[in-house]
Protein backbone atom coordinates (compact mmCIF):
# COMPACT_ATOMS: atom_id res chain seq x y z
CA UNK A 1 0.00 0.00 0.00
CA UNK A 2 1.67 3.29 -0.93
CA UNK A 3 0.85 6.71 0.78
CA UNK A 4 1.49 10.20 0.48
CA UNK A 5 2.96 12.44 3.71
CA UNK A 6 0.38 14.00 4.69
CA UNK A 7 -1.83 10.77 4.49
CA UNK A 8 0.29 9.41 6.95
CA UNK A 9 0.00 12.89 8.48
CA UNK A 10 -3.76 12.44 8.72
CA UNK A 11 -3.97 8.64 10.02
CA UNK A 12 -5.48 7.15 13.40
CA UNK A 13 -2.88 5.35 15.33
CA UNK A 14 -4.20 1.78 14.29
CA UNK A 15 -3.78 2.81 10.44
CA UNK A 16 -0.42 4.03 11.37
CA UNK A 17 0.89 0.91 13.26
CA UNK A 18 -0.85 -1.46 10.53
CA UNK A 19 -0.38 0.71 7.29
CA UNK A 20 2.77 2.27 7.72
CA UNK A 21 5.09 0.82 10.73
CA UNK A 22 4.55 -2.52 10.24
CA UNK A 23 5.29 -2.47 6.52
CA UNK A 24 8.03 -0.03 7.05
CA UNK A 25 9.93 -2.34 9.99
CA UNK A 26 9.66 -5.47 7.51
CA UNK A 27 11.39 -3.30 5.04
CA UNK A 28 14.20 -2.41 7.40
CA UNK A 29 15.14 -6.50 8.15
CA UNK A 30 13.42 -6.21 11.35
CA UNK A 31 12.53 -9.95 12.16
CA UNK A 32 9.28 -11.04 13.68
CA UNK A 33 6.93 -7.55 13.40
CA UNK A 34 4.30 -8.30 15.07
CA UNK A 35 1.22 -5.91 16.47
CA UNK A 36 0.99 -5.71 20.26
CA UNK A 37 -1.51 -3.42 20.72
CA UNK A 38 -4.40 -4.52 22.46
CA UNK A 39 -3.14 -8.16 23.35
CA UNK A 40 -3.01 -9.70 26.94
CA UNK A 41 -0.22 -8.09 28.44
CA UNK A 42 0.51 -5.46 26.15
CA UNK A 43 1.66 -3.14 29.09
CA UNK A 44 2.50 0.28 26.83
CA UNK A 45 4.18 -1.61 23.55
CA UNK A 46 1.86 -0.87 20.04
CA UNK A 47 4.58 -3.44 18.37
CA UNK A 48 7.24 -5.76 19.07
CA UNK A 49 10.54 -7.71 16.59
CA UNK A 50 13.93 -7.83 17.09
CA UNK A 51 17.05 -7.63 14.91
CA UNK A 52 20.52 -9.02 15.40
CA UNK A 53 23.27 -6.01 15.37
CA UNK A 54 26.95 -6.35 15.08
CA UNK A 55 27.59 -7.99 19.22
CA UNK A 56 24.42 -9.74 19.91
CA UNK A 57 23.00 -11.98 18.00
CA UNK A 58 19.32 -10.78 19.15
CA UNK A 59 18.21 -7.27 20.10
CA UNK A 60 14.25 -6.87 21.20
CA UNK A 61 12.85 -3.65 20.12
CA UNK A 62 9.43 -2.66 21.44
CA UNK A 63 6.89 0.54 19.45
CA UNK A 64 5.11 3.09 21.48
CA UNK A 65 3.56 4.81 18.45
CA UNK A 66 1.78 8.14 18.38
CA UNK A 67 -0.37 10.35 15.80
CA UNK A 68 -0.51 13.50 17.89
CA UNK A 69 2.52 16.06 19.07
CA UNK A 70 4.75 15.11 21.86
CA UNK A 71 5.16 17.96 23.96
CA UNK A 72 7.31 18.88 27.30
CA UNK A 73 3.98 18.57 29.60
CA UNK A 74 4.00 16.48 32.75
CA UNK A 75 0.51 15.68 32.16
CA UNK A 76 -2.20 15.25 29.75
CA UNK A 77 -2.68 13.84 26.12
CA UNK A 78 0.44 13.87 24.17
CA UNK A 79 2.68 15.13 27.23
CA UNK A 80 6.39 13.73 28.27
CA UNK A 81 4.64 12.38 31.18
CA UNK A 82 2.33 10.26 29.43
CA UNK A 83 4.90 8.44 26.95
CA UNK A 84 7.34 8.33 30.40
CA UNK A 85 4.84 5.94 32.26
CA UNK A 86 4.36 3.98 28.51
CA UNK A 87 7.92 3.45 28.18
CA UNK A 88 8.56 2.37 31.56
CA UNK A 89 6.00 0.19 30.99
CA UNK A 90 7.57 -1.20 28.32
CA UNK A 91 10.76 -1.72 29.27
CA UNK A 92 10.14 -3.37 32.30
CA UNK A 93 7.63 -6.21 31.05
CA UNK A 94 8.28 -8.94 28.30
CA UNK A 95 6.96 -10.16 25.76
CA UNK A 96 7.09 -13.64 23.98
CA UNK A 97 8.27 -14.82 20.96
CA UNK A 98 5.71 -16.01 18.34
CA UNK A 99 7.85 -18.74 17.32
CA UNK A 100 9.27 -20.33 20.38
CA UNK A 101 6.97 -19.01 22.69
CA UNK A 102 10.04 -17.83 24.99
CA UNK A 103 9.58 -15.03 27.38
CA UNK A 104 11.74 -11.97 25.70
CA UNK A 105 13.28 -8.84 27.59
CA UNK A 106 12.67 -5.48 25.46
CA UNK A 107 16.21 -3.95 25.09
CA UNK A 108 15.38 -0.81 23.28
CA UNK A 109 11.92 1.18 23.09
CA UNK A 110 11.32 3.29 19.85
CA UNK A 111 8.80 6.39 20.75
CA UNK A 112 7.48 7.02 17.05
CA UNK A 113 4.80 9.64 16.04
CA UNK A 114 3.90 11.12 12.36
CA UNK A 115 4.39 14.20 13.84
CA UNK A 116 6.30 16.59 16.18
CA UNK A 117 8.76 15.93 19.37
CA UNK A 118 9.63 18.87 20.79
CA UNK A 119 13.29 19.47 22.60
CA UNK A 120 11.26 19.88 25.91
CA UNK A 121 9.80 16.50 25.46
CA UNK A 122 13.12 14.67 24.76
CA UNK A 123 15.29 16.42 27.22
CA UNK A 124 11.85 15.85 30.07
CA UNK A 125 11.97 12.02 29.17
CA UNK A 126 15.25 11.85 29.67
CA UNK A 127 15.64 13.36 32.80
CA UNK A 128 13.01 11.01 33.96
CA UNK A 129 14.47 8.03 32.90
CA UNK A 130 17.99 9.45 34.01
CA UNK A 131 19.40 7.07 37.14
CA UNK A 132 16.86 4.37 35.97
CA UNK A 133 17.20 0.90 34.40
CA UNK A 134 15.65 2.92 31.03
CA UNK A 135 18.03 4.98 31.07
CA UNK A 136 20.10 5.47 26.92
CA UNK A 137 17.39 2.49 25.82
CA UNK A 138 15.11 5.13 24.37
CA UNK A 139 14.76 5.79 20.28
CA UNK A 140 12.96 8.73 19.13
CA UNK A 141 11.63 9.13 15.61
CA UNK A 142 9.36 12.19 14.39
CA UNK A 143 7.82 12.83 12.03
CA UNK A 144 11.00 14.02 9.41
CA UNK A 145 12.73 11.18 10.71
CA UNK A 146 9.93 8.96 9.82
CA UNK A 147 9.27 10.30 6.68
CA UNK A 148 12.76 9.97 5.02
CA UNK A 149 12.68 5.80 6.31
CA UNK A 150 9.69 6.14 4.51
CA UNK A 151 11.48 7.63 1.20
CA UNK A 152 14.13 5.06 1.94
CA UNK A 153 12.51 1.57 2.53
CA UNK A 154 8.94 1.61 1.19
CA UNK A 155 9.99 3.45 -2.59
CA UNK A 156 6.15 3.17 -3.25
CA UNK A 157 4.75 5.64 -1.05
CA UNK A 158 8.01 8.15 -1.73
CA UNK A 159 7.34 8.22 -5.60
CA UNK A 160 3.76 8.65 -4.86
CA UNK A 161 4.40 11.41 -2.91
CA UNK A 162 6.84 12.77 -5.55
CA UNK A 163 4.21 12.83 -7.87
CA UNK A 164 1.57 14.65 -5.38
CA UNK A 165 4.41 16.90 -5.15
CA UNK A 166 4.92 17.45 -8.91
CA UNK A 167 0.57 17.52 -9.06
CA UNK A 168 0.64 20.33 -6.87
CA UNK A 169 3.05 21.96 -8.50
CA UNK A 170 1.78 21.59 -12.22
CA UNK A 171 -1.45 22.62 -10.96
CA UNK A 172 -0.42 26.16 -9.10
CA UNK A 173 1.98 27.27 -11.87
CA UNK A 174 -0.44 29.50 -13.21
CA UNK A 175 -4.23 31.36 -12.53
CA UNK A 176 -5.20 29.94 -16.18
CA UNK A 177 -3.62 27.22 -17.36
CA UNK A 178 -3.05 23.49 -15.64
CA UNK A 179 0.38 21.13 -16.77
CA UNK A 180 -0.28 17.54 -17.23
CA UNK A 181 2.51 14.87 -17.24
CA UNK A 182 2.28 11.15 -18.58
CA UNK A 183 4.74 8.81 -18.33
CA UNK A 184 5.61 7.15 -21.85
CA UNK A 185 8.52 4.78 -21.91
CA UNK A 186 11.46 6.67 -20.68
CA UNK A 187 9.92 9.73 -22.09
CA UNK A 188 7.70 12.20 -20.00
CA UNK A 189 5.16 14.10 -21.86
CA UNK A 190 3.97 17.64 -20.79
CA UNK A 191 0.68 18.88 -21.63
CA UNK A 192 -1.34 22.31 -20.68
CA UNK A 193 -5.15 22.11 -19.77
CA UNK A 194 -6.97 25.33 -19.61
CA UNK A 195 -8.74 26.02 -16.23
CA UNK A 196 -11.78 27.75 -17.43
CA UNK A 197 -13.28 28.76 -20.57
CA UNK A 198 -11.48 31.98 -20.67
CA UNK A 199 -7.80 30.42 -20.21
CA UNK A 200 -6.50 31.10 -23.94
CA UNK A 201 -8.01 34.66 -23.85
CA UNK A 202 -6.28 36.13 -20.54
CA UNK A 203 -3.09 33.95 -21.05
CA UNK A 204 -2.27 32.88 -24.77
CA UNK A 205 0.09 30.26 -24.81
CA UNK A 206 2.33 30.46 -27.72
CA UNK A 207 5.12 28.23 -29.26
CA UNK A 208 7.79 30.22 -31.30
CA UNK A 209 9.30 27.38 -33.70
CA UNK A 210 11.35 26.99 -36.68
CA UNK A 211 11.01 24.13 -38.63
CA UNK A 212 13.59 22.33 -41.09
CA UNK A 213 12.03 18.97 -43.03
CA UNK A 214 14.65 16.96 -45.42
CA UNK A 215 14.45 14.35 -47.55
CA UNK A 216 14.57 11.49 -44.57
CA UNK A 217 11.36 9.98 -44.76
CA UNK A 218 10.75 10.43 -41.34
CA UNK A 219 10.77 14.36 -41.92
CA UNK A 220 8.71 14.25 -44.97
CA UNK A 221 6.37 12.10 -42.86
CA UNK A 222 6.42 14.99 -40.21
CA UNK A 223 5.72 17.41 -43.22
CA UNK A 224 2.84 15.98 -44.33
CA UNK A 225 1.33 15.40 -40.70
CA UNK A 226 1.81 19.78 -40.33
CA UNK A 227 0.18 20.20 -43.35
CA UNK A 228 -2.77 18.19 -42.59
CA UNK A 229 -2.51 19.75 -38.78
CA UNK A 230 -2.67 23.46 -40.70
CA UNK A 231 -5.73 21.64 -43.17
CA UNK A 232 -8.03 19.97 -40.98
CA UNK A 233 -6.63 20.81 -37.30
CA UNK A 234 -5.81 17.05 -36.82
CA UNK A 235 -2.98 15.92 -34.15
CA UNK A 236 0.74 16.18 -35.31
CA UNK A 237 4.01 14.89 -33.71
CA UNK A 238 7.12 16.71 -34.46
CA UNK A 239 10.35 14.91 -33.92
CA UNK A 240 13.39 16.71 -32.79
CA UNK A 241 14.96 16.23 -35.74
CA UNK A 242 12.64 18.82 -37.47
CA UNK A 243 12.91 21.50 -34.75
CA UNK A 244 15.44 23.71 -35.82
CA UNK A 245 14.48 26.64 -32.67
CA UNK A 246 11.60 26.85 -29.67
CA UNK A 247 10.43 29.09 -27.66
CA UNK A 248 7.97 27.88 -25.18
CA UNK A 249 5.44 29.42 -23.07
CA UNK A 250 6.86 31.26 -19.70
CA UNK A 251 5.20 28.86 -17.51
CA UNK A 252 6.80 25.89 -19.23
CA UNK A 253 10.42 27.39 -19.36
CA UNK A 254 11.55 26.30 -15.52
CA UNK A 255 10.38 23.16 -16.17
CA UNK A 256 12.20 22.22 -19.36
CA UNK A 257 15.34 23.60 -18.02
CA UNK A 258 18.42 21.42 -19.49
CA UNK A 259 16.27 18.50 -20.27
CA UNK A 260 16.58 16.80 -24.15
CA UNK A 261 13.53 17.31 -26.09
CA UNK A 262 12.50 14.25 -27.87
CA UNK A 263 9.03 15.64 -29.81
CA UNK A 264 6.43 18.06 -29.86
CA UNK A 265 3.01 17.25 -30.10
CA UNK A 266 0.43 19.66 -31.37
CA UNK A 267 -3.52 19.29 -31.62
CA UNK A 268 -5.37 18.50 -32.11
CA UNK A 269 -7.08 22.12 -33.09
CA UNK A 270 -10.13 21.42 -30.88
CA UNK A 271 -13.91 23.75 -30.76
CA UNK A 272 -13.44 26.28 -28.37
CA UNK A 273 -16.85 24.87 -26.50
CA UNK A 274 -18.58 22.25 -27.61
CA UNK A 275 -21.67 22.68 -29.14
CA UNK A 276 -25.01 21.03 -28.35
CA UNK A 277 -27.25 20.33 -31.47
CA UNK A 278 -30.30 19.40 -32.60
CA UNK A 279 -30.45 16.46 -35.60
CA UNK A 280 -33.30 16.57 -37.86
CA UNK A 281 -33.23 14.04 -40.74
CA UNK A 282 -35.90 13.72 -43.95
CA UNK A 283 -36.11 11.18 -46.08
CA UNK A 284 -37.85 11.52 -49.05
CA UNK A 285 -41.80 11.61 -48.47
CA UNK A 286 -41.64 11.11 -45.04
CA UNK A 287 -42.01 12.90 -41.57
CA UNK A 288 -38.46 14.03 -39.74
CA UNK A 289 -36.41 12.10 -37.52
CA UNK A 290 -35.26 14.66 -34.76
CA UNK A 291 -32.15 14.09 -32.38
CA UNK A 292 -32.37 16.52 -29.64
CA UNK A 293 -29.42 17.19 -27.03
CA UNK A 294 -26.53 16.10 -29.41
CA UNK A 295 -23.37 17.35 -28.05
CA UNK A 296 -20.10 17.80 -30.30
CA UNK A 297 -16.95 18.27 -30.24
CA UNK A 298 -14.31 19.21 -33.11
CA UNK A 299 -11.43 19.87 -35.00
CA UNK A 300 -10.83 23.01 -36.91
CA UNK A 301 -8.41 23.52 -39.77
CA UNK A 302 -8.23 26.26 -42.58
CA UNK A 303 -10.16 23.85 -44.53
CA UNK A 304 -11.88 21.26 -42.54
CA UNK A 305 -14.57 21.11 -39.92
CA UNK A 306 -14.86 17.89 -37.93
CA UNK A 307 -17.81 17.47 -35.90
CA UNK A 308 -18.60 14.81 -33.64
CA UNK A 309 -20.37 12.95 -30.68
CA UNK A 310 -18.23 10.17 -29.44
CA UNK A 311 -17.92 11.10 -26.28
CA UNK A 312 -21.46 10.77 -25.22
CA UNK A 313 -23.08 7.85 -24.03
CA UNK A 314 -25.48 7.95 -25.96
CA UNK A 315 -26.75 4.75 -28.75
CA UNK A 316 -26.36 6.90 -31.92
CA UNK A 317 -22.61 8.77 -32.82
CA UNK A 318 -22.47 10.97 -36.02
CA UNK A 319 -19.33 12.51 -37.37
CA UNK A 320 -19.63 15.73 -39.78
CA UNK A 321 -16.86 16.50 -42.02
CA UNK A 322 -17.25 20.36 -43.80
CA UNK A 323 -14.89 21.62 -46.18
CA UNK A 324 -15.38 25.22 -45.33
CA UNK A 325 -13.26 26.32 -48.85
CA UNK A 326 -15.64 24.20 -51.60
CA UNK A 327 -18.41 23.66 -48.77
CA UNK A 328 -17.91 19.57 -49.61
CA UNK A 329 -19.78 17.90 -46.48
CA UNK A 330 -20.19 13.90 -45.83
CA UNK A 331 -21.00 11.98 -42.40
CA UNK A 332 -21.13 8.42 -40.68
CA UNK A 333 -22.36 7.25 -38.23
CA UNK A 334 -22.63 4.76 -35.43
CA UNK A 335 -25.63 3.58 -34.37
CA UNK A 336 -24.44 0.93 -31.25
CA UNK A 337 -26.81 -1.97 -29.92
CA UNK A 338 -26.04 -3.49 -26.79
CA UNK A 339 -27.59 -6.42 -24.48
CA UNK A 340 -31.35 -5.02 -23.26
CA UNK A 341 -31.60 -1.57 -24.62
CA UNK A 342 -35.00 -0.41 -23.99
CA UNK A 343 -37.77 -0.34 -27.06
CA UNK A 344 -37.86 3.05 -27.14
CA UNK A 345 -34.09 3.50 -28.13
CA UNK A 346 -34.87 0.13 -31.17
CA UNK A 347 -37.84 2.35 -32.56
CA UNK A 348 -35.56 5.42 -32.73
CA UNK A 349 -32.57 3.28 -34.52
CA UNK A 350 -34.98 1.93 -37.04
CA UNK A 351 -36.53 5.01 -37.68
CA UNK A 352 -33.08 6.50 -38.23
CA UNK A 353 -32.01 3.93 -40.45
CA UNK A 354 -34.99 3.70 -42.43
CA UNK A 355 -34.70 7.35 -43.42
CA UNK A 356 -30.82 6.95 -44.05
CA UNK A 357 -31.68 4.51 -46.40
CA UNK A 358 -34.14 6.37 -48.64
CA UNK A 359 -32.20 9.29 -49.22
CA UNK A 360 -33.25 12.89 -48.36
CA UNK A 361 -32.13 16.10 -45.98
CA UNK A 362 -29.87 16.26 -43.27
CA UNK A 363 -29.68 19.57 -40.78
CA UNK A 364 -27.53 20.29 -37.42
CA UNK A 365 -28.89 23.32 -35.82
CA UNK A 366 -27.28 25.02 -32.79
CA UNK A 367 -29.69 24.46 -29.94
CA UNK A 368 -28.58 27.43 -28.05
CA UNK A 369 -29.16 29.57 -31.29
CA UNK A 370 -31.58 28.10 -33.42
CA UNK A 371 -29.28 28.57 -35.89
CA UNK A 372 -28.44 25.65 -38.59
CA UNK A 373 -24.85 25.09 -39.66
CA UNK A 374 -25.34 21.93 -41.41
CA UNK A 375 -28.11 21.53 -44.13
CA UNK A 376 -27.09 18.90 -47.18
CA UNK A 377 -28.65 16.66 -49.20
CA UNK A 378 -27.81 12.57 -49.05
CA UNK A 379 -28.08 10.05 -51.61
CA UNK A 380 -30.41 6.64 -51.20
CA UNK A 381 -28.32 3.72 -49.56
CA UNK A 382 -26.05 5.36 -46.96
CA UNK A 383 -28.36 2.73 -44.65
CA UNK A 384 -29.42 -0.67 -45.55
CA UNK A 385 -33.43 -0.98 -45.41
CA UNK A 386 -34.33 -2.17 -42.24
CA UNK A 387 -37.30 -4.73 -42.17
CA UNK A 388 -40.75 -3.40 -41.99
CA UNK A 389 -41.79 -6.57 -39.62
CA UNK A 390 -38.94 -5.56 -37.20
CA UNK A 391 -40.53 -2.51 -36.30
CA UNK A 392 -44.16 -3.63 -36.53
CA UNK A 393 -43.43 -5.24 -33.28
CA UNK A 394 -40.81 -2.58 -32.20
CA UNK A 395 -43.82 -0.74 -32.04
CA UNK A 396 -46.56 -3.46 -30.88
CA UNK A 397 -43.83 -3.42 -27.49
CA UNK A 398 -43.36 0.33 -27.16
CA UNK A 399 -47.15 0.32 -27.25
CA UNK A 400 -47.47 -1.56 -24.46
CA UNK A 401 -44.48 0.38 -22.95
CA UNK A 402 -46.36 3.61 -22.68
CA UNK A 403 -49.33 1.95 -21.61
CA UNK A 404 -48.36 0.31 -18.56
CA UNK A 405 -45.46 2.76 -17.91
CA UNK A 406 -43.51 -0.21 -17.83
CA UNK A 407 -39.60 0.11 -19.04
CA UNK A 408 -39.13 -2.87 -21.44
CA UNK A 409 -35.82 -4.12 -22.91
CA UNK A 410 -34.83 -6.07 -25.92
CA UNK A 411 -32.78 -8.45 -25.28
CA UNK A 412 -29.80 -9.41 -28.73
CA UNK A 413 -31.30 -13.00 -29.70
CA UNK A 414 -33.67 -14.61 -32.25
CA UNK A 415 -37.14 -13.66 -31.08
CA UNK A 416 -39.87 -16.37 -30.94
CA UNK A 417 -42.91 -16.89 -32.35
CA UNK A 418 -44.05 -17.42 -29.01
CA UNK A 419 -42.51 -13.80 -28.41
CA UNK A 420 -44.42 -12.54 -30.94
CA UNK A 421 -47.59 -13.92 -30.32
CA UNK A 422 -47.43 -12.78 -26.34
CA UNK A 423 -46.57 -9.32 -27.54
CA UNK A 424 -49.56 -8.76 -29.75
CA UNK A 425 -52.02 -10.73 -27.51
CA UNK A 426 -50.87 -8.22 -24.58
CA UNK A 427 -50.79 -4.97 -26.61
CA UNK A 428 -54.25 -5.47 -27.87
CA UNK A 429 -55.48 -6.74 -24.40
CA UNK A 430 -54.37 -3.66 -22.62
CA UNK A 431 -55.46 -0.75 -25.38
CA UNK A 432 -59.28 -2.49 -25.84
CA UNK A 433 -59.49 -4.96 -23.20
CA UNK A 434 -60.83 -8.04 -25.28
CA UNK A 435 -58.88 -10.46 -27.12
CA UNK A 436 -60.01 -12.92 -29.78
CA UNK A 437 -57.79 -15.61 -30.83
CA UNK A 438 -58.48 -18.22 -33.23
CA UNK A 439 -56.51 -21.57 -32.86
CA UNK A 440 -56.74 -25.07 -34.49
CA UNK A 441 -55.59 -26.64 -30.95
CA UNK A 442 -54.49 -25.73 -27.68
CA UNK A 443 -54.25 -26.94 -24.18
CA UNK A 444 -54.60 -25.75 -20.85
CA UNK A 445 -54.22 -26.65 -17.23
CA UNK A 446 -57.70 -27.03 -15.25
CA UNK A 447 -58.92 -28.43 -12.18
CA UNK A 448 -59.69 -31.51 -11.21
CA UNK A 449 -63.34 -31.06 -11.34
CA UNK A 450 -63.18 -29.40 -15.20
CA UNK A 451 -61.13 -32.50 -16.21
CA UNK A 452 -63.56 -34.85 -14.52
CA UNK A 453 -67.21 -33.18 -16.60
CA UNK A 454 -64.66 -33.64 -19.76
CA UNK A 455 -64.41 -37.52 -19.39
CA UNK A 456 -68.46 -37.89 -18.53
CA UNK A 457 -69.11 -35.37 -21.62
CA UNK A 458 -70.87 -36.92 -24.87
CA UNK A 459 -70.17 -36.46 -27.99
CA UNK A 460 -73.88 -35.82 -28.68
CA UNK A 461 -73.98 -33.21 -26.65
CA UNK A 462 -72.46 -30.71 -29.31
CA UNK A 463 -69.46 -28.68 -28.58
CA UNK A 464 -67.93 -27.96 -25.57
CA UNK A 465 -67.10 -24.89 -23.54
CA UNK A 466 -64.19 -23.84 -21.11
CA UNK A 467 -63.64 -20.90 -18.89
CA UNK A 468 -60.54 -20.26 -17.16
CA UNK A 469 -59.19 -17.23 -14.71
CA UNK A 470 -55.76 -15.98 -14.87
CA UNK A 471 -53.90 -14.17 -12.66
CA UNK A 472 -50.36 -15.04 -13.79
CA UNK A 473 -48.19 -12.52 -14.66
CA UNK A 474 -47.58 -11.65 -18.55
CA UNK A 475 -43.69 -11.45 -19.60
CA UNK A 476 -42.97 -9.39 -22.65
CA UNK A 477 -39.22 -9.55 -23.65
CA UNK A 478 -38.49 -10.96 -19.97
CA UNK A 479 -40.20 -7.79 -18.56
CA UNK A 480 -43.51 -8.89 -16.58
CA UNK A 481 -45.78 -6.42 -17.62
CA UNK A 482 -49.01 -5.72 -14.99
CA UNK A 483 -52.40 -7.05 -16.98
CA UNK A 484 -54.49 -7.87 -14.02
CA UNK A 485 -56.38 -11.00 -14.19
CA UNK A 486 -57.76 -12.62 -17.24
CA UNK A 487 -61.37 -14.44 -17.78
CA UNK A 488 -60.64 -16.49 -20.79
CA UNK A 489 -63.68 -18.42 -22.59
CA UNK A 490 -62.51 -21.17 -25.14
CA UNK A 491 -65.48 -22.09 -27.31
CA UNK A 492 -65.93 -24.66 -30.29
CA UNK A 493 -63.73 -27.45 -28.63
CA UNK A 494 -63.83 -31.12 -29.26
CA UNK A 495 -62.03 -34.06 -27.70
CA UNK A 496 -60.67 -36.87 -29.16
CA UNK A 497 -61.28 -40.45 -27.67
CA UNK A 498 -57.68 -40.79 -27.38
CA UNK A 499 -57.27 -37.48 -25.19
CA UNK A 500 -60.16 -38.75 -23.12
CA UNK A 501 -58.22 -42.32 -22.39
CA UNK A 502 -55.56 -40.15 -21.09
CA UNK A 503 -57.39 -37.68 -19.07
CA UNK A 504 -58.78 -41.10 -17.05
CA UNK A 505 -55.50 -42.79 -16.73
CA UNK A 506 -53.92 -39.58 -15.27
CA UNK A 507 -57.32 -38.60 -13.00
CA UNK A 508 -56.61 -42.44 -11.71
CA UNK A 509 -53.08 -42.16 -10.73
CA UNK A 510 -53.18 -39.18 -9.42
CA UNK A 511 -55.80 -38.84 -7.44
CA UNK A 512 -54.48 -35.81 -5.23
CA UNK A 513 -53.58 -33.68 -8.20
CA UNK A 514 -55.75 -30.62 -8.27
CA UNK A 515 -54.64 -29.00 -11.57
CA UNK A 516 -54.74 -31.39 -15.17
CA UNK A 517 -53.23 -30.41 -18.25
CA UNK A 518 -55.71 -30.89 -20.79
CA UNK A 519 -55.28 -31.32 -24.73
CA UNK A 520 -58.00 -30.03 -27.13
CA UNK A 521 -58.86 -29.64 -30.51
CA UNK A 522 -61.39 -27.18 -32.44
CA UNK A 523 -64.38 -28.38 -34.41
CA UNK A 524 -64.44 -27.51 -38.30
CA UNK A 525 -64.52 -23.63 -37.34
CA UNK A 526 -61.37 -24.47 -35.14
CA UNK A 527 -61.28 -22.91 -31.83
CA UNK A 528 -62.37 -19.56 -30.31
CA UNK A 529 -60.49 -17.99 -26.91
CA UNK A 530 -62.04 -15.12 -25.64
CA UNK A 531 -59.43 -13.27 -22.97
CA UNK A 532 -61.17 -10.60 -21.23
CA UNK A 533 -58.93 -8.04 -19.35
CA UNK A 534 -61.15 -7.79 -16.18
CA UNK A 535 -59.18 -4.29 -14.89
CA UNK A 536 -59.18 -2.86 -18.02
CA UNK A 537 -61.31 0.54 -18.08
CA UNK A 538 -62.06 2.66 -21.40
CA UNK A 539 -59.52 5.39 -22.06
CA UNK A 540 -60.51 9.19 -21.55
CA UNK A 541 -60.96 11.12 -24.29
CA UNK A 542 -59.32 14.55 -24.28
CA UNK A 543 -62.59 16.60 -25.13
CA UNK A 544 -64.49 14.24 -21.81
Amino acid sequence: MAFTRAQVENMDEAKLRTDVLIPLFKAMKYQDVQLYHGLSGEQGKDIVMWKPDELRERVNYAVVAKKKSINGQVNGKGSAGEVFIQVRQTLGSTFRDSTTLESQKVDVCLVVTSSRITKEAHDSIDNMLRGTSGEARVMFIDGDKLWGLVEKYLPASAALQKLDDVGNHFETVSDHHRITAKVSGKNVVLSTEPKHPAAYRDEPLEFKMKLSFDKQPENQKALADVQQFLKAGAPVTLPNSVISSLEVPEILKPLLGDLTLAAIELGPRKLRNPVTATLRITATGDEPVVLEGIVLEGTVGEEQVTLQNSAQRIPWHFEFLVNTKTQDFGFSYDFTQSQNQNVAVHVRRWQLLNALSKGGLLEVTDAMTGLTFVSARFPTGVAPPPNQAELSLLQVVLSIQTMTKTPISIPLKSITNDEIVTALHTEGGIRTGIVIVRSASAFADVERRVADAIVSHSPDAGSYQIELSETSPVFVFGTEVPVGPRQTTVTGIRFSDAEKARLVQVLSEQPDEDNIRVNFEGEDGGLVATIRYLNWTPPVSDGA
